[in-house]
């Protein structure tokens, strides 16, 4: 595998994001199990930060929620 493939394969996307979090919040959290994108996503899916849930995919996925926004 290519070394920018292995990286996006490591890589998520974290959306709906409430204006207070930072950083180190989303650091914090994801160093619970930073070995398993998979795992990660599984976990921290839908968890409410500030109130709000968040959305964790797969990079990947950013690119189709983009699109269904902007179509919307």
């Amino acid at each position: 595998m290519f070394p920018a493939q292995e990286e996006a394969d490591r890589t998520v996307f974290v959306g709906n994001l409430e204006a207070r979090v930072r950083e180190e919040i989303l650091y914090e959290l994801f160093l619970q199990h930073p070995e398993s994108v998979s795992y990660a996503i599984a976990l921290l899916n839908g968890i409410r930060l500030y109130g709000r849930p968040i959305n964790v995919q797969y990079r990947f996925a950013e690119l189709n929620i983009l699109e269904e926004t902007s179509n919307s």
